[in-house]
């Protein structure tokens, strides 16, 4: 058994922008094959941590949740004391929170472990992926019908005035517009019920009940080419919900002046 870094792993990062890529889905028997081996008899639990870790995104990009929730969920149940507030933890957390969300449904564990992952990214000084986990936090609130509780980029919150008129109101998370050039990634441009897929026969749903075919369709993310644009198509398929999937145009960044919003993770005092 060799060390992650004889797998195509190294250089993803938890919500990373790069697609899947052939040399990803050509390995993923390996990958299955070596976090068996880490968390079985006579293995490498310490490994199978950062191997995990490490593995994580891979199975968010492929749609492959279940399979996340199980190595993250290990993974975390093995985490020595000195593995800790890592970021390992930061990236485990954060895969199991999602992919719960996706599979299990909305609830508390969810919220712990999103939670603990933007705590983590905090103490690390990492603002990039505090940002990003705080995108899924504020997904999770509205999902649970806080909507008074979480804004997020969707919600145009583009100056100072607009963020402290929702703070004196009560909003607890607050994300910034998408105009103000905190969300350089790749972010859902549009959700709507039209679902590709189902167009395409190629709906994991369609599929229930049919004999030899039941099982063998995954809901992978697709992509759309719209003139020089190419756009990802991701499918969320327990609300039955198509995202298209891009980044902020460089057009949009040279017109529209940056407005740096500061986020925050609970209710700012306000003064009477």
């Amino acid at each position: 058994m060799t060390g992650r870094r004889s797998l195509p792993l190294a250089s993803h990062g938890w919500a990373g922008t790069a697609p899947a890529g052939s040399v990803d889905r050509d390995n993923i028997g390996n990958v299955r094959a070596a976090l068996a081996w880490c968390f079985g008899t006579g293995g490498d639990p310490r490994l199978g941590v950062e191997l995990a870790a490490a593995a994580a995104p891979l199975f968010l990009r492929l749609s492959l949740l279940t399979e996340c929730l199980l190595w993250t969920d290990r993974a975390l149940a093995m985490l020595d004391a000195d593995m800790r507030g890592t970021r390992q933890e930061m990236e485990l957390q954060a895969s199991l929170g999602v992919s719960l969300m996706f599979t299990n449904g909305n609830g508390e564990r969810v919220l712990t472990a999103l939670e603990s992952s933007v705590a983590i990214a905090e103490r690390l000084g990492d603002l990039e992926r505090q940002q990003r986990l705080l995108v899924w936090l504020n997904i999770l609130h509205l999902r649970m019908g806080r909507y008074r509780d979480a804004l997020t980029y969707l919600d145009n919150v583009y100056n100072h005035a607009a963020h402290d008129f929702y703070v004196k109101h009560g909003v607890r998370i607050i994300d910034a517009a998408y105009e103000s050039h905190q969300e350089l990634g790749e972010v859902s441009l549009m959700i709507t019920k039209h679902c590709v897929r189902w167009s395409l026969s190629l709906c994991p749903k369609q599929a229930k009940g049919v004999t030899g075919v039941q099982g063998t369709i995954r809901a992978e993310p697709l992509t759309m080419t719209s003139g020089g644009d190419t756009l990802t198509l991701r499918f969320d398929c327990k609300p039955c919900e198509m995202h298209v999937v891009g980044r902020i145009k460089r057009h949009v960044l040279n017109d529209a002046p940056a407005q740096p919003i500061t986020f925050y993770r609970a209710r700012k005092a306000v003064a009477a």
